[in-house]
């Protein structure tokens, strides 16, 4: 009589219904619990062990682990359908920007693409700088509507911010009867304004 296969029970290996066979795992990231229904003890012992070395390695998980993320045509096309609602003017080229833009990026998950991809992609393209910005806007546009909906968690396209007027202007002579440490600075003004 053969013997029967005995698994050796495992820390975080749990059937959460006994008898049933369908085993769960559970272990931590970052202090937070995660569940994963995962089937058959064996399997369920084995990715046990690679979620673990995940998180010690410190691999980046998603919160769910069977949805991924929004992939990034849903949140295109649902931008189209809002600027198309909205009566906005620009529908058509938008239109026409999302196409091209959808042939690259609409198989990919809408939270993995990263800025530097954006700005890889818009280099690829021989446009020129008015275009590309464009295409940035459309890139913006959307992620700030799904942001609303909710369906991304942050916009890799942000506006930029135009540079401060401290940030520009150029550094102030130092006086001439002063020290260099003292840092005083006496505009020299015409005689009429004195």
């Amino acid at each position: 009589m053969p013997r029967k296969k005995v698994i050796r029970k495992e820390c975080g290996v749990f059937e959460k219904v006994p008898g049933s066979e369908i085993w769960w795992i559970r272990y931590y990231v970052d202090g937070r619990e995660h569940r994963e229904k995962v089937g058959r003890q064996s399997d369920a012992v084995d990715l046990y062990r690679i979620r673990r070395a995940d998180a010690l390695r410190g691999a980046k998980m998603p919160g769910n682990m069977k949805n991924k993320g929004v992939k990034f045509e849903v949140i295109g096309k649902h931008a189209l359908e809002w600027y198309i609602e909205h009566c906005r003017k620009d529908v058509k080229n938008f239109r026409i920007r999302m196409n091209i833009i959808l042939k690259d990026f609409g198989h990919r998950v809408a939270d993995e693409i990263k800025p530097s991809e954006i700005d890889a992609w818009l280099k690829k393209h021989d446009w020129s700088p008015a275009t590309k910005n464009r295409y940035k806007n459309v890139f913006g546009k959307t992620f700030k509507i799904a942001f609303a909906d909710g369906k991304v968690s942050g916009n890799p396209a942000p506006a930029r911010r135009a540079a401060a007027r401290e940030e520009c202007a150029p550094p102030l002579p130092f006086c001439r009867g002063g020290s260099e440490d003292s840092r005083s600075y006496q505009p020299s003004l015409p005689s009429a304004f004195a």
